[in-house]
């Protein structure tokens, strides 16, 4: 299946998705607050970057992630830009700002596992400056990259989500030594909130 059409096959599940739209409500405040500002607003002195999927955005460097090791497959991508589209909250983009066509969408861990701990070796937590067991939401961000199955459904990587430092926002994308965690967690329909 061709990636354009998978990312969009993506988008259109989790868009539907009740199970998505019931939980966000809980996590607003914590997770996102001012770090990840709608794509409406401007400032001026902003930077620009084309995509392939929002089109030509401005933006501030607090709505950049910065990851110095990049992203496993991914290694020379060390800067992504974090979007967050009105009506489609808690669903984060993470666009590279060295690739128009590389655009990863996201969820907060705990939007897929309400429960979900985190423990990282101390290799990341040095490059993050954190403890093996930060906080999420106080001290880091923590995102499930997703991916959409041959089936059709959607699934988070919750085994190697990408960690982000709020005060710095480097990013590395971490084992969870925390526990049985999957790579293709499912993102199933109706799950409560």
């Amino acid at each position: 299946m061709p990636r354009a059409f998978r990312f969009r096959l993506l988008l259109r599940y989790l868009l539907a998705s009740p199970c998505i739209s019931n939980r966000f409500g809980k996590l607003r405040g914590i997770i996102f607050g001012e770090f990840c500002p709608a794509v409406d607003t401007c400032y001026a002195g902003m930077s620009i970057v084309q995509t392939r999927y929002f089109g030509q955005m401005e933006y501030t460097e607090d709505a950049v992630i910065r990851t110095p090791l990049g992203l496993p497959g991914f290694e020379s991508e060390t800067g992504f830009l974090l979007i967050q589209l009105p009506g489609q909250y808690p669903l984060v983009y993470l666009q590279s700002l060295q690739s128009p066509d590389l655009c990863f969408p996201a969820l907060p861990v705990r939007v897929a596992d309400a429960d979900y701990q985190l423990e990282v070796n101390d290799e990341d937590s040095g490059v993050l400056g954190v403890s093996t067991r930060p906080g999420i939401g106080s001290d880091v961000l923590c995102l499930a990259l997703l991916a959409a199955e041959e089936t059709g459904t959607a699934t988070a990587n919750l085994k190697a989500p990408l960690v982000v430092r709020i005060g710095t926002r480097i990013g590395v994308q971490c084992l969870n030594s925390a526990g049985d965690y999957l790579c293709r967690h499912p993102l199933e329909e109706g799950v409560p909130a």
